[in-house]
């Protein structure tokens, strides 16, 4: 959300500073902005400051006017258009598919459709050719990421890298606000992707461990821990209490949709003290029931949910005590050691399965060339008749200068350096 805000205001600045309405002044001073008003004597400009970011009206004398130029209805919406258009650019990762479609469509193409001869056409042209591209590498399958494109097997493995570095990094965020629990549940969340990597785990492991520790150095402060602990069941009893309510309402008015169904009339009936007022024959009474039906069941099961919590809670101030606060924090520590251990069994089982696989494959292409070479007919020999043993040639021997002659250029080179110093 952030960076939207940001490029919206990038976007504004923009659109002031360079498709703006001009007033020269006679003192040579240039104005830009949106020109509001012009009642004959003041002509009130709409300004930014110089980032864009900040507006104000400035109310300019027509008399220290020298000239006007003011930007035409259509140049104004061609260069909203092209802003518009602008804003949209490839990023270093890839988009889901259906971003590339919504963008080309009703961005890119829409902008040409509504302003056919454009002096920006080219580059919404060339736009265009460039998510065209990129909408084909994903279509066939294939993801980018920092600038680089994976293909095949290689986009599970990235794509499982990326989903456990999300997990680390909101693990890390916790960490740093002293969530320590919230901080250990996403670590280990980031072991679930698969293919798991031998980085992600000792990355894991080395962060969890880090985390267990800083939980355990924590000072014993049961007073705040328990403060805590009731104000947060309190809340919890109202917000049970206020369900319980609503369920009140709804069963009221189901119980009011029946008789609308029974007698086939419009039941007007109160709700709320007075507050709500619903004709129960106005709509289908199916519709109603419908509705009202979902909003109980999705009642309940906030209401059991926040009953399982409540027990939680109650279950901890009852058994809260320096030890076991000690015993619970390494009953979870031992859970996450049995955790990545489980993860790196199942990388070398993924290991040795795939060097088992390769050696398969070795043994097989061996098997094949050695029955492909049996099944060969054997080469024909030529015997020579004659018993006489071969005289082996004598090497030739190279002169002496082809065999030392960088000695003798370097005696040269040394000899004509002595000459020229004496």
């Amino acid at each position: 959300m952030k960076w939207q805000v940001m490029a919206v205001v990038v976007v504004l600045a923009f659109a002031v500073s360079i498709f703006a309405d001009t007033i020269k002044l006679k003192s040579g001073e240039v104005i830009e902005g949106k020109i509001i008003s012009d009642n004959g004597t003041v002509v009130a400009v709409r300004v930014a400051n110089a980032s864009g970011t900040i507006f104000s009206v400035k109310e300019v004398p027509v008399a220290s006017i020298q000239e006007i130029k003011k930007v035409s209805e259509s140049e104004a919406k061609e260069s909203e258009a092209i802003l518009a258009a602008r804003h949209y650019k490839l990023n270093t990762y890839s988009y889901p598919l259906a971003y590339y479609d919504n963008v080309i469509s009703n961005v890119f193409l829409s902008f040409l459709k509504e302003h056919p001869s454009s002096s920006y056409r080219q580059e919404v042209q060339s736009a265009i050719e460039q998510w065209s591209r990129e909408c084909d590498e994903v279509s066939n399958g294939n993801m980018k990421w920092n600038n680089q494109w994976y293909r095949g097997e290689a986009v599970k493995s990235v794509t499982s890298a990326i989903q456990a570095t999300q997990f680390i990094d909101e693990g890390d965020r916790h960490l740093q606000l002293g969530k320590y629990e919230a901080a250990i549940e996403s670590y280990r969340k980031a072991l679930n992707p698969r293919p798991i990597q031998a980085e992600i785990i000792n990355l894991i492991e080395s962060r969890t461990k880090n985390a267990f520790t800083r939980w355990l150095s924590l000072p014993f402060n049961p007073e705040a821990e328990l403060r805590s602990k009731r104000y947060a069941l309190e809340r919890l009893q109202l917000r049970l209490e206020a369900d319980d309510q609503k369920i009140g309402v709804i069963q009221r008015e189901l119980s009011c949709i029946r008789t609308a169904q029974l007698n086939k009339k419009r039941h007007w009936v109160v709700l709320e003290d007075g507050k709500q007022v619903r004709d129960f024959g106005a709509v289908l009474p199916d519709e109603n029931s419908y509705i009202a039906k979902s909003n109980l069941a999705g009642l309940k099961t906030d209401m059991a949910e926040t009953q399982t919590e409540m027990a939680k809670i109650n279950a901890f101030i009852s058994n809260y005590s320096a030890t076991a606060i000690s015993n619970q924090i390494h009953a979870i520590e031992a859970d996450c050691l049995v955790a990545i251990n489980n993860a790196k069994a199942e990388l070398l089982s993924q290991k040795d399965a795939e060097k088992t696989a390769t050696t398969s494959a070795d043994v097989a292409v061996a098997q094949t060339n050695q029955v492909t070479a049996e099944a060969a007919p054997a080469p024909v020999v030529e015997t020579k008749t004659s018993q006489e043993p071969v005289a082996e040639q004598p090497a030739t021997k190279q002169p002496f200068w082809r065999e030392y002659w960088y000695l003798i250029l370097i005696g040269i080179v040394g000899a004509v350096f002595i000459l020229r110093r004496l």
